[in-house]
């Protein structure tokens, strides 16, 4: 009886330290920060909880509220696009969020009231395998729930250790994100069996047990750090496979002479600054003849003025105008402004001018480039930092462009589209050679959004082993290759921009107005040929739903009483 009025405060007080242990290890393992280790255990101190039986209300309110402190700080950089709005924006996609964390916690806790350490390995590892492809199925859910909001998976923690993002070419992020999980389940089920209070009995396996006062450690090997080490040493062994195709003669494919406009967006269409803000990317734009590129790339809706469409005769005229002076191609991101309105990406040839064949988005934002139930709920358009509509593209062809006297299709993602697994396999089915993502992430700050956003591109150039190129208004401007290696334009405190790697180099910023050039190139044992996960998709999320199923039955067994 006495001891009931402590037991309350203290499960409170576990659980609070947990929490709060992987909220901030969840918001370091993405950029900013960009601790990759920190994706290996950040879901350890919660699996650790709940390994201790703790009350069902206290373990899901906890742990919901360590995902949505965490996901509110990852996306603090949201209250910049929408004035007014824009905390709302941020909690909302935060609660969103969390609400699939707090779907997986609960499958936690329920196999957490059955998770025994002395039990059967094979119970084990049918709670382990269960509990990561559960994670995976819930990430593919948040992909496509409500049009979808598939930002930062845990894979996305990854983007700077290359040694950990092989296995995307057969089983896409999702497969990382498992593997993560997983070795999140392993160190927390390890460091369970190596402390215990005064617990004896049989163990899972034979360790030396240390007391110390009241408690006991047990120190020796445990089925779960053999399978945490397997998994690790899996993906690490890819890598090394890899070695020989990474360093093998790459062929190149272009010099990019990329400009970075940076157009504030309460500007970008301010009908008094077109003619400034016009010269500012032009004048850019000429500046990069001294690098002698091969190709010029603009950042998306480049132009003042749409190409095509109302008012576009000179502003079209304008670009064909200069691009003849360049005597070089470009690709740009542009807009259609017609009936229906389009946000695409555009080919600008020396003869030809503008190509009428373009890519348009076929993924739009809502609240950014249309507003949902706006026929029903006129008043949800007050919130729109965008006026009018924007319609989706239908086709997902790649471009034919023409640099170096060769034939190139280019697979064009607009922004926002390179979030998503699936645009980019469609596109490298179809004949992509390489990747060009067109993206203003002006809207966004000078947080940790823009490289939020540039560490995806690095999950889609691993799955289809396609090289991708970025360009942006105000930054991340760069480029990725097969392999996951990134390389970003920096500014240094001299105002000297040049081509970093992503994990490591000099200090700067991809905050600024300027240009920067680099060669685009590709591995030649890769040119022509589709990887597993472009011809096969999201098989590996089909096999974890039926993982899921195989565990859940296997583990349904009574509760133990703790």
């Amino acid at each position: 009886m006495d001891a009931a009025p402590h037991k309350k405060p203290r499960v409170w007080s576990v659980g609070l330290l947990a929490g709060a242990c992987a909220a901030v290890l969840h918001f370091c393992a993405f950029p900013n920060v960009n601790a990759w280790w920190a994706g290996l255990v950040c879901l350890s101190p919660l699996i650790l909880w709940a390994y201790a039986k703790p009350p069902r209300r206290a373990f899901l309110t906890l742990g919901f509220l360590a995902f949505f402190f965490s996901w509110s700080a990852l996306l603090i950089w949201l209250r910049h696009v929408y004035p007014g709005w824009g905390w709302v924006g941020v909690f909302f996609l935060a609660f969103f969020n969390s609400c699939f964390a707090w779907v997986w916690l609960w499958a936690l806790w329920w196999v957490g009231r059955r998770y025994d350490l002395s039990g059967p390995a094979r119970l084990r590892i049918f709670s382990i395998l269960g509990l990561a492809a559960f994670w995976v199925v819930l990430e593919w859910l948040r992909g496509w729930l409500f049009t979808g909001f598939p930002w930062l998976p845990l894979s996305v923690s990854q983007w700077v250790q290359p040694a950990m993002l092989q296995l995307a070419q057969w089983t896409g992020g999702w497969g990382i994100s498992f593997v993560l999980v997983f070795i999140n389940l392993c160190v927390a089920g390890y460091l369970r069996s190596l402390y215990t209070l005064v617990k004896t009995g049989d163990t899972a396996t034979k360790q030396m047990r240390v007391k110390m006062g009241s408690m006991t450690f047990r120190v020796g090997f445990h089925m779960e750090l053999y399978l945490g080490v397997f998994a690790l040493l899996a993906c690490v062994s890819l890598m090394i496979g890899m070695l020989g195709k990474m360093h093998a003669p790459r062929e190149l494919l272009f010099k990019a002479g990329l400009v970075q406009p940076w157009a504030p967006p309460d500007e970008k269409w301010d009908a008094e600054l077109i003619l400034k803000n016009w010269s500012t990317l032009k004048a850019l734009t000429l500046s990069l003849r001294a690098e002698e590129p091969d190709l010029y790339v603009w950042p998306e809706a480049a132009t003042p003025l749409a190409v095509f469409g109302r008012n576009s005769e000179d502003m079209r005229a304008a670009v064909e105008e200069l691009v003849t002076e360049l005597d070089k191609p470009l690709v740009m991101g542009n807009l259609v402004w017609t009936q229906e309105n389009y946000n695409g990406i555009f080919y600008v040839s020396p003869r030809h001018g503008v190509s009428p064949i373009f890519y348009a988005k076929t993924h739009l934002v809502p609240f950014g480039e249309y507003v949902p139930f706006q026929e029903t709920f006129s008043f949800i358009q007050k919130i729109s930092p965008i006026e009018g509509r924007f319609y989706p593209g239908k086709f997902l062809d790649p471009l034919r462009i023409s640099v170096r006297g060769q034939s190139l299709n280019m697979g064009a993602l607009v922004c926002y589209e390179d979030i998503f697994p699936q645009i980019a396999r469609a596109l490298a089915a179809n004949g992509t050679d390489f990747f060009f993502v067109a993206s203003n992430n002006a809207w966004y700050g000078t947080e940790a959004g823009a490289t939020q956003h540039a560490a995806h591109a690095v999950l889609r150039a691993v799955e289809t082993r396609r090289p991708v190129m970025r360009c942006s208004n105000n930054g991340w401007s760069g480029w990725v290759d097969e392999f996951g290696y990134a390389y970003e334009l920096r500014e240094n405190a001299g105002g000297q921009v040049s081509l970093q790697s992503v994990s490591g180099g000099e200090k700067g910023s991809v905050y600024f107005r300027g240009t920067g050039a680099f060669n685009v190139a590709r591995s030649p044992h890769y040119a022509g040929k589709t990887t597993f996960f472009t011809r096969h998709g999201a098989w590996f999320v089909i096999a974890c739903g039926g993982l899921v199923i195989l565990s859940a039955l296997r583990l349904r067994l009574p509760a133990k009483k703790s």
